[in-house]
């Protein structure tokens, strides 16, 4: 990610004027980003990261960034399958789907593929991320399955998407006292983004 771009970008300005609004901006990017086909076209990953850097320097705590993302990310998904719920069958004839019926058949393929756990991949596999919650509901899984799955992949999804934007706005606040927290940070990640990618790798190869 480039520095300069990033520090130049109409976001960087103004969530450093508005940090009181920090919190909520976390939460309805994450909602954005996991929010049906909506996150294919909003740049949600570049925004949480720049709101969660400005979290680090000191405008919001750990804990609250990190809920803030769990929160919005659960609430996307949720609300994309209960939207699938209730249109049911006539999703194909909703919006872009009727333009792109391959889309839907690709989650369909995906979700009967691997069941349940598709949820949980899906959140970090960009090909069929936007449409699964949208497919288990119009396939009417479960609640209590896809709520379950829904939370458990939130739980990775949050801290991965905010902890290298956070600790890299808390190195530059003050890199003494975050220097232990940030190898901390970069461990979690690292282990999250290996499972997400063994995961990811693994059901492309069984595709």
């Amino acid at each position: 990610m480039d520095w300069n771009s990033l520090q130049d970008s109409a976001a960087w300005y103004w969530l450093t004027e508005h940090q009181a609004w920090l919190a909520p901006i976390i939460a309805g990017v994450a909602f954005i980003e996991s929010f049906a086909l909506i996150g294919v076209v909003i740049p949600g990953v570049v925004l949480l990261y720049i709101a969660a850097f400005i979290a680090g320097t000191g405008a919001l705590s750990l804990p609250m960034t990190i809920a803030c993302a769990f929160l919005g990310a659960v609430a996307g998904d949720s609300a994309s399958y209960l939207i699938g719920r209730h249109v049911h069958r006539h999703l194909p004839n909703i919006g872009p789907f009727r333009r792109h019926r391959d889309w839907l058949a690709r989650g369909e393929h995906f979700f009967y593929e691997y069941g349940g756990i598709s949820i949980v991949v899906a959140r970090f596999l960009g090909p069929v991320r936007p449409v699964m919650p949208l497919v288990a509901g119009s396939l009417l899984m479960p609640r209590w399955l896809f709520f379950s799955l829904n939370i458990a992949s939130a739980l990775a999804w949050a801290p991965l998407y905010t902890l290298p934007g956070y600790f890299s706005g808390a190195a530059t606040d003050s890199p003494g006292e975050w220097r232990s927290y940030i190898i901390a940070g970069i461990f979690v990640v690292i282990i999250v983004a290996i499972a997400a990618i063994w995961l990811r790798d693994r059901f492309r190869m069984n595709a």
